[in-house]
């Protein structure tokens, strides 16, 4: 039978490609700088090389010396039967003829599919791949590998995806494990899990020195319960020992942590170790016993919530109802507590000792007495007691426990609910208490009882009236309640006949009165009638009267001098004041006005053009009668004396400074001098308002 030739595509495509002279181990310029010879071999023109080292791993293949060049500067170029993905594909095999490798082959270990020129390239010698086995799997991107359909690779995340059991007789190292459910090894019993929660391990090491230094930190949020693993090494001493950290937060402050020191016998300490939150993170912190402490560490993070079930020393599976040796948190699902058999809750037959705090996230029912021997805390918003009487032993109920000022503490008080709505409230504006119900007192003892509109006292030995209309031949200090208009009022004279009364609240006399003493009073706000008097009557306040009559002297001390914004402008170019300064005061008795006013220019002061005009306080009578003295500062040079002269432009009031000297005219921004920076005007004098 004679022999085929195979064809050359035959050749070609296969995995298994003709030998290569040379491999190379290390980065070639392949264009323009290839050398002539490579590990101790001298190229031609048309050898094959093994390039498996570039710097860019896309680079690597097999390449055919197309110009051998003089020292190092060839070209090589790819072969054909390696220089597309159909030629090129994962497992491509080929020897080496000479060289360091002289014998050995070389095996291509990246995957399919590959895109030469742009997908990095793998070689491997095959000596460095353990016998029967590659290093790498080859997997077909989301589709099963051959043999084993359940195990499947997505490259586009680099997950292994298995659909049976996996299991390892050692340790699963992974960035992340995604699992419906884990087991123990010793009984095959699954590991149950409740809420959000996302067992990690961690593992680290860092080394400490006698100051205090921050040896693990991680988020608080969602991480309630953490548990570190420590080995430390004293390395300056040789001594080392193991001990275990936990810490359990609410994720703004550690309530619970285990402070550890590690110690290689009872008189020499390794490291002590102490955890914090602070920023928002949980820290775990040592200070070593020498200068260097080496410290290996393994973190455990159970997440917001913890395991549920039973807790014991057995693993995670107990008998029924037993809870043994653990200083863990226990934990129930249970929504409602109503009887001692609902599902999950928990159940104590006899009494339970807790030495720190109790922490109960949702209802507590307590079927017998509760007694709590220390201070009890409520810190929810409402607090409900549900008894027909409710016995106080202590002395004192003190409301807004804590209220750093009366305003904290408005609106405390006891009331009462349903229909009646009666309360007892403290109002914080006055300083009193409030009674929305009328209230009966058998006998009332007190330093003074007010009138609730006005806060007038009443006292003994006067009479009161509660009527529409004023009572006949008062008596001194007498009080009466106008029903129709709401205000208290007090009788001023001993003469029922010729006194008057005077509202309490806001003392404003209500009917003409002839006074023959001295009249005094803080302040009167409203005088309906005439007041005539024969003595001196003194008023420390604001009178709003018809006519004030007297043959003696009115004394009047309660009008204070005020302060206003004048306007500054002129009748042409409007100036701006910058950082000068315009000042002015005014008071008013009775129709008479009194003002001064200071204008002093500043640095960034722009003067205008045009008369200069300064605003009045009230409106003038008399705007053309108004002549009042000024002054002129030109700032370190000389005085000049002036008036000011009133006008009106139908809404202002306002005074036009004028010179009182040659060269006489308006003042504006030239007249009488260029005004500067610390050049000041001043006026004052008084009119008649309007």
């Amino acid at each position: 039978m004679a022999l085929t030739r195979p064809r050359y595509s035959n050749i070609v495509d296969t995995d298994y490609k003709a030998s290569c002279r040379v491999v190379t181990t290390t980065n070639i310029t392949l264009s323009g700088g290839a050398p002539a010879s490579y590990d101790s071999v001298s190229l031609n023109l048309g050898d094959r090389v093994l390039v498996t080292a570039q710097s860019v791993g896309s680079q690597n293949g097999i390449y055919l010396v197309q110009s051998v060049g003089a020292g190092s500067n060839g070209t090589w170029v790819r072969s054909f039967d390696a220089n597309d993905g159909e030629r090129l594909t994962a497992g491509l095999q080929t020897t080496i003829a000479e060289g360091t490798y002289a014998g050995k082959s070389w095996r291509l270990t990246t995957p399919d599919p590959i895109t030469v020129g742009s997908t990095s390239l793998t070689f491997l010698e095959s000596t460095t791949i353990a016998a029967g086995a590659d290093r790498n799997i080859q997997f077909n991107n989301s589709t099963g590998l051959a043999g084993a359909t359940n195990l499947n690779y997505y490259q586009a995340n680099s997950a292994l995806v298995a659909g049976g059991n996996i299991h390892a007789a050692a340790n699963i190292i992974a960035g992340a494990v995604y699992t419906n459910q884990l087991l123990w090894q010793a009984n095959a019993l699954p590991v149950t899990l409740s809420g959000n929660i996302n067992p990690t391990i961690y593992l680290s090491n860092t080394l400490v020195s006698t100051a205090t230094t921050r040896v693990d930190t991680l988020p608080a949020a969602g991480n309630a319960y953490v548990r570190w693993n420590v080995v430390a090494k004293d390395q300056v001493n040789n001594r080392y020992r193991f001990v275990t950290i936990e810490s359990v937060n609410d994720t703004s402050s550690v309530y619970y942590s285990e402070y550890g020191s590690v110690k290689s016998n009872p008189v020499y300490e390794v490291a002590e170790f102490t955890s914090n939150i602070s920023s928002g993170n949980i820290n775990l912190w040592a200070v070593g016993d020498s200068a260097t402490v080496f410290v290996n560490f393994q973190r455990t993070m159970l997440g917001s919530y913890a395991p549920t079930g039973y807790i014991n020393n057995f693993g995670p599976i107990g008998p029924a109802g037993t809870i043994a040796e653990t200083s863990s948190n226990i934990v129930t699902t249970a929504t409602s507590a109503a009887t001692s058999t609902t599902t999950g809750a928990l159940q104590i037959a006899g009494g339970a000792g807790i030495a720190g705090n109790a922490y109960i996230g949702g209802n507590a029912v307590i079927g017998s007495d509760l007694t709590v021997t220390g201070n009890l805390y409520v810190q929810g918003d409402l607090t409900r007691i549900n008894a027909a009487t409710i016995t106080v032993e202590d002395l004192n109920l003190t409301l807004a426990n804590g209220a750093a000022t009366a305003g904290a503490a408005n609106g405390a008080g006891i009331s009462v609910d349903g229909p009646a709505g009666a309360q007892i409230v403290y109002i914080a504006s006055g300083d009193r208490w409030s009674l929305n119900k009328d209230t009966k007192v058998n006998n009332l003892y007190s330093g003074g009882i007010f009138w609730s509109g006005n806060n007038a006292v009443l006292r003994t030995g006067i009479n009161y009236y509660n009527s529409a209309s004023a009572p006949v031949n008062p008596n001194l200090g007498d009080k009466w309640y106008d029903t129709g208009t709401d205000i208290l009022y007090e009788w001023q004279s001993s003469d029922g006949a010729n006194g008057f009364w005077v509202d309490v609240g806001s003392l404003a006399i209500t009917s003409n009165s002839a006074i023959t003493a001295n009249l005094i009073t803080s302040n009167i706000t409203s005088l309906t009638g005439n007041i005539s008097s024969t003595a001196n009557i003194s008023f420390t306040g604001n009178i709003t009267a018809a006519n004030l009559i007297t043959s003696g002297e009115l004394f009047v001390t309660g009008t204070a001098w005020q302060s206003y914004t004048p306007v500054w402008t002129t009748s042409g170019t409007a100036p701006s004041l910058g950082n000068g300064v315009l000042t002015g005061k005014y008071k008013k008795i009775g129709k008479t006005v009194f003002v001064r006013v200071r204008l002093q220019i500043g640095s960034t002061t722009t003067t205008g053009t045009g008369n200069y005009r300064i605003s009045l306080p009230v409106a003038a009578a008399d705007a053309a009668g108004v002549v009042m003295p000024s002054t002129y500062l030109d700032n370190g040079v000389n005085w000049y004396m002036g008036v000011v002269n009133c006008e009106y432009d139908g809404a202002t009031s306002y005074v036009v400074p004028l010179l009182g000297s040659s060269p006489s005219g308006a003042v504006n921004a030239t007249a009488p001098f260029t005004w500067n920076d610390g050049d000041s005007l001043v006026f004052n004098g008084s009119y008649e308002a309007a």
